[in-house]
């Protein structure tokens, strides 16, 4: 049975992020308020929580999981190498609604990448977020937390809706804006958006657009 929690999504409480942090250790799910969508968090070095989310979502195998990272020291261990494009932007819009693609670490469980050798990766704004990944010193899963397909979870009622008994617990930290991370592909030169999101086009043009020169 699914125990929701509520959750301060400015000061998380420290119970509640105890109790979370605590079934995340444990290899449960957890969802909870990102700084985008409601994600469904799991440790993202675990490979059977990996294939828990992938089971209460119905996800196909071959879609990777968004990763959210606490730091760039963790992020340095989710990825082969970060170049000066990846850490200009790295600079720029983390923590935020950017989620860049990188070559995975051969440590990840491949479940993770969706088979691919790649991992989208993020530093969040969100305080739930972080609370979170600073308790348990993982990184954390963060799809959204409804089954695939479904309706954007905004709130806690959808997540509800869409996830109760599959998942160990539901916090709840109010609604979102509901807008998700824009997801650019640094696997590719140029770098190539595959979802329109948060950061705007015009925002990584620099990046983005090839370059006509002699």
């Amino acid at each position: 049975m699914t125990k929701l929690l509520p959750v301060d999504p400015l000061r998380p409480q420290e119970e509640v992020i105890g109790e979370a942090a605590q079934a995340l250790r444990e290899g449960k799910l957890v969802a909870f308020p990102t700084d985008t969508l409601y994600g469904l968090g799991a440790n993202a070095t675990n490979s059977e929580a990996v294939e828990a989310v992938f089971f209460a979502k119905g996800r196909p195998k071959e879609k990777p999981l968004i990763v959210l990272a606490k730091d760039l020291s963790m992020v340095e261990e989710l990825v082969k190498g970060i170049d000066k494009v990846a850490r200009t932007l790295m600079d720029r819009f983390w923590p935020g609604p950017l989620t860049l693609v990188l070559f995975s670490s051969p440590h990840l469980p491949p479940s993770l990448t969706g088979e691919t050798q790649r991992v989208g990766v993020r530093i969040p704004a969100s305080e739930v977020s972080q609370a979170l990944l600073k308790a348990t010193s993982f990184p954390l899963t963060a799809p959204s937390a409804n089954r695939s397909g479904g309706p954007d979870p905004l709130n806690a009622q959808i997540v509800w809706e869409e996830l109760s008994g599959k998942i160990e617990l539901l916090l709840d930290g109010g609604p979102l804006a509901g807008i998700p991370s824009t997801i650019l592909d640094l696997t590719e030169r140029p770098p190539r958006i595959l979802r329109q999101g948060a950061i705007p086009p015009q925002a990584l043009s620099e990046f983005i657009e090839r370059k006509e020169g002699p």
